[in-house]
C-alpha cells in the first residue's frame, strides 16, 4: 500500500512537531511525584550529615582543650570567643605573645567557620560556629562553682547546678538554634553536646 506524498507530509510534521500538551502535562506530574519524594530524602541526608559533623566538632574541642590543659595545666574561661582565642590564637590573642607553654593553634577550623564578633581583622574576637551558622556554646566548670557543689544527671529527678559530669561542657543549639535556660541549656533534643550521646530523637 502506497500513501501519498500528502499523507507522508502530515505524518512527518507530526513525527517533528514535539511534545503534544497531553505528553507534556504527564512529564511534569512525573517530575513533580520524583521532587516530592526525593526533596525530603536529600533535606533529611543535609541534616544528618550536619549533625554527624556537629558531633564530630565537639569530640574534636574536647581533644583540643585537653591537649591545652595538659600545656598550660588550666582551661580557657567561660565563653566560646575565649575558647577560639585561647586554643587558636593564644591567651593573650596573638600567636607571637602567646606564653612559651603554650603550643597551638591546637584546633584546625576553615574560615567559613569563623565569626569575627568584633574589631575588623582582631583575631582574638574569632567565635567559632557550628554546621547551622552558629556559635557553639562553652562553660568551664569552675566559673559556676559558687552556685554549688551537687551536680546530678540531667536526666534523673533532682535538680542540678551544673549537669555537666565533666570539667567543661561544649554544645551546639543544633537545628533550630534555641536551647533551653541554664542550667538545663544544651539539653534540648536537637542539642549537641560533650556529655551524653546521640540517643535523642532529632526533629
Amino acid at each position: 500500500m502506497k500513501l501519498d506524498n500528502n499523507k507522508m507530509q502530515s505524518i512527518l510534521q507530526k513525527a517533528s512537531g514535539g511534545f503534544t500538551l497531553v505528553e507534556l502535562t504527564v512529564v511534569l506530574l512525573i517530575i513533580g511525584i520524583l521532587a516530592s519524594v526525593l526533596i525530603p530524602v536529600v533535606s533529611n541526608r543535609v541534616t544528618d550529615a550536619k549533625y554527624t559533623q556537629a558531633q564530630a566538632d565537639v569530640a574534636k574541642i574536647e581533644t583540643a582543650l585537653s591537649a591545652y590543659e595538659l600545656d598550660t595545666q588550666a582551661y580557657p574561661p567561660t565563653g566560646i570567643q575565649n575558647l577560639t582565642k585561647f586554643l587558636l590564637h593564644g591567651p593573650t590573642g596573638n600567636i607571637s605573645t602567646a606564653p612559651k607553654q603554650w603550643h597551638g593553634p591546637y584546633l584546625e577550623v576553615k574560615e567559613d567557620r569563623l565569626y569575627n564578633n568584633g574589631t575588623l581583622g582582631d583575631l582574638s574576637d574569632d567565635i567559632l560556629l557550628d554546621p547551622w551558622g552558629n556559635s557553639y556554646s562553652y562553660v568551664y566548670y569552675s566559673d559556676y562553682s559558687s552556685v554549688g557543689t551537687e551536680r546530678t544527671d540531667f536526666r534523673g529527678t533532682g535538680f542540678e547546678q551544673f549537669y555537666n559530669l565533666r570539667t567543661f561542657q561544649i554544645y551546639s543549639k543544633g537545628k533550630n538554634g534555641a536551647t533551653n535556660s541554664f542550667p538545663y541549656a544544651g539539653t534540648e533534643s536537637d542539642d549537641v553536646n560533650n556529655w551524653y550521646g546521640d540517643e535523642r530523637q532529632r526533629p
